[in-house]
């Protein structure tokens, strides 16, 4: 496991230790410049005049490590050991703004802890595929998305009393309506739940959305999946097959959804009522 600064402490004996063979003390090593402009950027970027602490911050090339909730690493470089950054961690500190795409320079970027703040969403497009890969840990989790409500509707118009409408709210709400019959009579069954996977369901649909595909009449004795993700600069749909030769993205979609609701937490009053047409 690396050695982490924080400040100008090292917090173990190995990180002593690589300095030491380099006979460098740990003050004569330093971040790249370009970490140190990705880490000027950002400080820019969410108002850090405004913070509530930023000691240290934009002093002298060489204290970066010293700058207040920035945590790093000393990694062997071509020329001897360097100093990477890990981690930005500023909880609760007055942030407000946005990511600037600078950051993406931290390729050694492990923990980015910003709750509690204002910062927009998303990340930028490099740090999300870092966090798609396991590799980049990040608070709050709003900001791997945009995406405020994701609905989807499941229907097979060939089958009576088939299908249901499914909607996910950022705040973790779930409504489910779907279609049943006792005998003649049909009926729609309301149901609402909570989850805490919104945020990972809407980055994974995010990052599979391929546009509109094609019209649903296509697969009208199959059955086909409306999937809409809506932010607030609007919304955007796609059409899902489930045709059995259905491409292997749209299989992947439903059974995640089908997954989340499974894993749902469900109040046990239902509504039961005629159905109309906007169910």
């Amino acid at each position: 496991m690396g050695t982490r600064f924080r400040g100008t402490v090292v917090t173990t004996l190995l990180g002593l230790s690589l300095l030491a063979n380099a006979g460098l003390p740990p003050a004569e090593i330093r971040i790249p410049e370009a970490e140190r402009r990705a880490l000027i950027a950002f400080f820019h970027a969410t108002n850090g005049n405004r913070w509530n602490r930023k000691n240290g911050w934009l002093e002298r090339a060489g204290t970066e490590c010293g700058w207040y909730g920035v945590e790093c690493q000393p990694v062997a470089g071509p020329d001897g050991p360097v100093l990477t950054v890990t981690g930005i961690v500023l909880p609760s500190n007055g942030l407000k703004g946005s990511i600037p795409i600078e950051l993406s320079s931290l390729a050694s970027l492990q923990e980015l802890s910003i709750q509690s703040n204002e910062v927009e969403r998303p990340l930028p497009a490099v740090l999300l595929r870092r966090w798609d890969a396991g590799e980049l840990q990040v608070r709050p989790l709003h900001l791997i998305h945009s995406t405020t409500r994701v609905t989807l509707v499941v229907d097979t118009p060939a089958v009576r009393c088939s299908g249901y409408q499914v909607v996910f709210t950022h705040d973790g709400h779930v409504l489910k309506n779907e279609r049943i019959c006792t005998g003649a009579i049909e009926r729609c069954r309301e149901s609402n739940g909570r989850t805490l996977e919104f945020d990972r369901l809407a980055r994974q649909l995010e990052s599979s959305y391929r546009g509109a595909a094609a019209p649903m009449s296509k697969w009208l004795d199959v059955g086909f999946a409306r999937l809409q993700l809506a932010n607030t600069a609007g919304s955007r749909d796609t059409t899902l097959s489930m045709a059995p030769d259905a491409p292997l993205g749209d299989w992947t979609i439903l059974k995640i959804v089908d997954g989340v609701l499974a894993r749902a937490e469900w109040d046990r009053d239902i509504s039961l009522q005629p159905c109309t047409p906007s169910k």
